[in-house]
């Protein structure tokens, strides 16, 4: 009777180390179950084959969750989405794997911007709109975020009309630093002058899981009849360009401080 029940035994071992998945296997389920659910949303609220993730979005998600750890992967099951433990060791890992990754290749272009009355550095390739300042946002191709954006432009935080150097300050705390005080979710970490008419101010924000990194830069002078501000968003995909974007913030170069400059 030993041997039946040896060999018995030897299956049910063999049977548990087959049942240890992969990574791989571990990310295919979770793929798996996002690709049931995406269907399910299709039939209840319409979407053809085009709306549906394609192979190269396969691709690039199992690159992502190859890069996790095994924790993380398990909280990535439809289960456990609203699991608050499963929320910070998911945030954990997307913190690990921003401060891992290099910087993203961005080629600098200069620009005439605010109808003239400056010259900035922007990002090239990136989409521009003229509304309420000149705003630029990466492709949609580019996966850089959803909340990506970069933007300068003037202001005058009141009437328009020449004031000395110390109204502007005024005006910029309470415009521009405190804007940004206000925000519970949000953190100034670094708070400094640029010369002796410039303030450079870098925070972050929480959005859901992921920190945004802002950078602002506002620029005044005395007898001036407005304010220039240049500000980047960033997703966490580009916390390693920090540094190129306040660099390219700092570098604004202002022609006219007139309310009344077309830049003709």
């Amino acid at each position: 009777m030993r041997a039946p029940i040896l060999v018995c035994a030897s299956i049910v071992i063999a049977a548990a180390g087959g049942c240890k998945k992969s990574k791989q296997d571990k990310c295919e389920a979770a793929y798996s179950q996002m690709m049931k659910m995406v269907d399910e949303m299709a039939k209840s609220f319409g979407g053809g084959d085009g709306d549906k993730p394609t192979a190269e979005d396969k691709k690039k998600f199992m690159e992502m969750c190859a890069k996790l750890p095994d924790d993380a992967i398990e909280c990535l099951s439809i289960e456990k989405m609203l699991d608050p433990k499963c929320a910070e060791i998911l945030e954990k890992a997307e913190a690990e794997a921003e401060a891992t990754a290099g910087p993203v290749a961005i080629e600098w272009e200069s620009v005439p911007v605010d109808h003239g009355r400056a010259t900035a550095r922007v990002p090239k390739g990136w989409k521009h709109e003229d509304f309420m300042g000149d705003q630029y946002t990466p492709p949609d191709d580019a996966e850089l975020g959803l909340f990506t954006r970069y933007e300068v432009g003037s202001t005058c935080g009141g009437t328009c009309e020449a004031l000395p150097a110390a109204e502007w300050v005024k005006r910029i705390d309470e415009y521009v630093v405190n804007a940004l005080k206000v925000q519970t979710d949000t953190e100034i970490v670094r708070d400094e002058p640029i010369g002796d008419t410039g303030r450079l101010l870098v925070s972050k924000s929480k959005m859901g899981r992921k920190t945004l990194q802002r950078v602002t830069t506002a620029f005044w002078k005395d007898g001036g009849e407005i304010y220039f501000t240049c500000t980047a968003e960033l997703d966490p995909k580009l916390a390693a360009n920090l540094a190129d974007f306040e660099k390219a913030c700092r570098e604004l170069k202002v022609e006219s401080f007139s309310s009344s400059h077309s830049g003709e």
